[in-house]
């Protein structure tokens, strides 16, 4: 980017930067004062953000981005941190050799992002609301894990009110995006977004009214699923078929240097977008000692590394229908969105599927971030902080993406998910309220767990904790009663929240994780 043209943005005011944080890749988008948008580290360098990371051993340095896997190469036992998303939120293992959790390699990661933003916009964006995109499963841990890597870098979430916040589902943000530009928000549509990114499959059917709202019908997903999958059984296939042809029994890739392992990672891309095209390629596959190995991929080939794929992706959108009660010809819009989305076998298997065909108008590896940008941007208008431009306001009505259950525990082991605060796929404005019974006669204290889970009853182990609280000194009853009152709602930033309140003492615990302060 040009210095004058550095100097020229650098009086244009920022309302918001939009983050696709992703599996494989990364889209920033930054919405300017004049409804312009700035897309950082655009397409004419490379394909954005490549989502990696490496620490040098030898020098402490940091690498992101192309850096990161260049260097990790470069250096001998190098391997660069990617995928880290899809440990977002989960308990960190121990590592006796001291690596990052994958929440602070994202903080080094979007530390990284915002002074690139920085140095291309020319101006500070320090004081500047950030929104970001999550896959329509994502884990409520997950979502905590990212707001609080948000935080420590220094990338302010928006602050969540009753008009919006900072998190927004993958889904819902490319039908925004769709919905906008085709002018679908002051009309009655419905419409379904088919989401294959790296590492997460999401489906959503949605419909939009005459009032400019979108509300959500359905969602589902798959994780992990993508199109690091496919990349990873392109690369094993290929050297299945090299070491066959070459003779080699028991080849093992890992016996390769890190330099021959990365270079031919960029390769298998390469022939994922040929083999999209035309029915052969030829490639060479490296086999150690300098040894190389040209083989032959057929459309046979292509087609047995992708149908598992698919396969798995039907069903996703079938329950997704399901759960919608619609049919497929109740659907006016049918949108691609992500990259490996992109691959004809894929689309012609949802549509063969639906009946339908994908339309992919929309840019399908910006349009979550576009779609997210014109969010927060919306948002913002609400708050009386911005202009619009013309486009319609989305008033955005989403649904509980997960079953989020409540276990009473009485021993470490043992328990069980006792009763359902919000089932999966209620609208997120609901606020439940349930009574419960303490476990039994004579107790004074009790430790409360908030839980992800798939039903009613399902025990604690197999449960993702959310949040948990302890009531102590509960006075003694001579009859058990539902004493507890649970009572729950999602904030803005799309996270549960949850009040108990024992009755018979009044005491009352606060299960949020409310991002609020932090931001």
């Amino acid at each position: 980017m040009s210095n004058e043209l550095i100097n020229n943005q650098s009086s244009r005011a920022i309302m918001i930067v939009a983050i696709d944080f992703g599996t494989g890749r990364t889209k920033v988008v930054v919405r300017l004062n004049d409804s312009t948008e700035e897309q950082i580290r655009g397409m004419a360098l490379g394909d954005l953000f490549e989502s990696a990371y490496f620490l040098d051993p030898a020098t402490g340095r940091e690498y992101f981005d192309v850096d990161a896997l260049e260097q990790a190469c470069a250096t001998k036992d190098g391997k660069a941190v990617t995928r880290f998303k899809l440990d977002l939120g989960k308990a960190a293992k121990e590592s006796p050799d001291g690596k990052p959790s994958a929440e602070d390699v994202l903080v080094a990661f979007f530390k990284y992002i915002k002074r690139v933003a920085e140095k291309q916009l020319g101006q500070s964006l320090e004081n500047v609301p950030f929104v970001f995109s999550t896959p329509a499963v994502f884990s409520d841990n997950a979502k905590k894990a990212l707001l609080r890597a948000a935080v420590r870098a220094g990338c302010n979430p928006l602050l969540e009110d009753e008009t919006g916040g900072p998190l927004h589902s993958e889904p819902v943000c490319a039908i925004i995006r769709y919905a906008i530009q085709h002018k679908l928000l002051n009309q009655k549509a419905k419409v379904a977004v088919y989401d294959l990114g790296t590492g997460t499959f999401d489906v959503t059917f949605a419909d939009t009214g005459a009032d400019g709202s979108m509300n959500v019908l359905a969602t589902e997903g798959v994780t992990p699923l993508g199109g690091a999958m496919i990349r990873d059984n392109l690369e094993a296939l290929a050297y299945k078929l090299a070491a066959q042809k070459a003779g080699i029994k028991d080849f093992d890739p890992a016996t390769l240097n890190a330099d021959e392992r990365f270079s031919f990672g960029r390769k298998v891309e390469q022939l994922l977008i040929n083999m999209s095209r035309k029915p052969t390629a030829v490639m060479s596959v490296p086999l150690g000692a300098n040894r190389q190995q040209a083989i032959e991929f057929n459309q046979e080939h292509f087609v047995s590394v992708l149908s598992p794929i698919a396969d798995q992706m039907i069903p996703c959108i079938q329950k997704a229908l399901a759960a919608a009660k619609l049919k497929y010809s109740d659907i006016s819009y049918h949108v691609a969105v992500g990259g490996p989305m992109q691959v004809e076998y894929i689309q012609r298997r949802i549509e063969k599927e639906t009946g339908a065909t994908l339309r992919t108008d929309v840019n399908p590896a910006l349009a979550v971030v576009e779609g997210l940008a014109l969010i927060g941007h919306g948002t913002l208008i609400l708050r009386g902080k911005a202009e619009s431009f013309g486009a319609p306001t989305p008033k955005i009505r989403d649904v509980v993406p997960h079953n989020i259950g409540v276990i009473l525990v009485r021993r470490s082991d043992g328990a069980n998910v006792s009763s359902i605060l919000f089932s999966k796929g209620m609208p997120v404005t609901a606020r439940p309220t349930l009574r419960a019974r303490l476990i039994y006669p004579h107790q004074t204290s009790c430790q409360i767990l908030i839980v992800e889970t798939r039903f009613d009853g399902e025990p604690l182990a197999e449960c993702v904790v959310i949040g948990e609280g302890m009531l102590d000194n509960l006075p003694l009853e001579t009859v058990m009663t539902d004493r507890l009152l649970f009572t729950a709602s999602f904030n803005q930033a799309g996270v549960v929240c949850v009040t108990v309140k024992d009755l018979v003492s009044g005491k009352t615990v606060e299960l949020t994780a409310s991002m609020r302060q932090a931001a």
